[in-house]
């Protein structure tokens, strides 16, 4: 198995925290902080000036009958060039929400980058509500082959970078779609979609203070709640309601599943059940996935040790899994209540892969 070095940030040194696939943490050593810190790309430097260095232009993109309202972000000097399509995270997130901040950083290291609002928010078209995950992996695979079509992109050389929801389709766009080089995944699930959610809820609920039998009780009435949906099971659904209306009086409503008839239409609830497993494992592209040990969000040691069964165990050669100490789901460190500067990371790596690529070496192949 390989190794994999983070670092973080922490009041003037550099903690390096050292991993194995197999063996967990191995080592932890400080060193004194260089002027600038370790793995911060040239370009994102404060002393380099990049003022002028990309141009911001609208990029709709075009999908059966809906469009998708895309940023674009050009480096002006030079080209073909590589590119990158960003993924949002879960729920309705807008083009002015995360990823949009990363696309500018992207261009001013020479690498072009499209973020988009997803279907139904913001100026794009068609239904949020009624979509799926695999309609959110076929938009991305439209923003690909957009980028693609461009003569001033490198059409060998488009990779993807989700975050969280995104972070976990990001590889199945890449399965389904072929032209993709690499991809990075941050903050992102591969556990099931109901045992994702229950680990996020349970969290949640500890943190509101439920415990003991009042958080089984939750806890069961939730695993329930899921089972029937996966299964729609609507008279499981409905009967439920009595056990949670019961419940409730004890509890509080806030920390239990909807009723049958407030029941939510979300792509989340849309998707329930869908499992991408035998998709991504035919990857042979570079990928990065990013975690903080502190996630609340998305159960990181299940979700890296479904990722290795899916890829390291059929034969990927370039997996690389960084999993940042005191990270919280958005990379915030609450030691010190400071944001960590993730996005260097990752643009490091994506520059990394991105010259070792030799023509024509960085198209998906998948196994045989």
């Amino acid at each position: 198995m390989s190794r994999f070095a983070p670092i973080i940030l922490v009041a003037g040194f550099i903690l390096a925290f050292a991993l194995t696939a197999s063996s967990g943490p191995v080592a932890m050593a400080e060193v004194e902080m260089p002027e600038h810190a370790a793995g911060t790309p040239s370009c994102l430097r404060a002393d380099v000036d990049t003022v002028g260095a990309y141009r911001e232009v609208r990029l709709p993109i075009e999908r059966d009958d809906i469009t998708l309202e895309g940023r674009f972000f050009l480096p002006r000097e030079g080209g073909p060039h590589p590119a990158v399509v960003l993924l949002h995270g879960g729920g309705l997130q807008r083009l002015n929400d995360a990823p949009l901040f990363v696309a500018p950083l992207l261009a001013r290291c020479g690498v072009a980058a499209l973020v988009y609002d997803k279907r139904g928010t913001t100026d794009s078209t068609g239904l949020w509500a009624t979509a799926t995950f695999d309609d959110f992996v076929d938009d991305a695979g439209a923003a690909i082959e957009t980028l693609a079509r461009r003569p001033d992109i490198d059409a060998r050389r488009i990779g993807l970078i989700g975050f969280s929801q995104g972070g976990r389709l990001a590889p199945v766009v890449a399965a389904r779609h072929g032209q993709v080089a690499f991809v990075v995944s941050v903050s992102a699930p591969f556990t099931s979609i109901i045992e994702t959610r229950l680990y996020a809820l349970d969290q949640r609920l500890r943190r509101w203070s439920l415990s003991g039998a009042a958080l089984d009780s939750a806890m069961t009435l939730w695993k329930q709640h899921f089972t029937a949906v996966l299964n729609q099971d609507t008279e499981a659904l409905s009967a439920l309601d009595e056990d949670i209306e019961e419940a409730a009086h004890r509890y509080g409503r806030s920390v239990l599943p909807p009723a049958f008839d407030q029941m939510p239409q979300t792509p989340l609830y849309n998707s329930i059940g869908r499992d991408y497993t035998e998709e991504i494992h035919t990857l042979r592209i570079p990928m990065l996935a990013v975690y903080g040990d502190r996630d609340a969000v998305v159960p990181v040691k299940r979700s890296v040790l479904a990722l290795q069964r899916a890829l390291q165990d059929t034969g990927h050669k370039d997996l690389d899994i960084q999993i940042i100490p005191f990270a919280d789901h958005s990379f915030v460190d609450w030691t010190f209540n400071q944001r960590i500067k993730i996005e260097e990371t990752v643009i490091d790596w994506v520059i990394d892969r991105l010259e070792a690529m030799s023509s024509g070496a960085s198209m998906n192949t998948p196994a045989k």
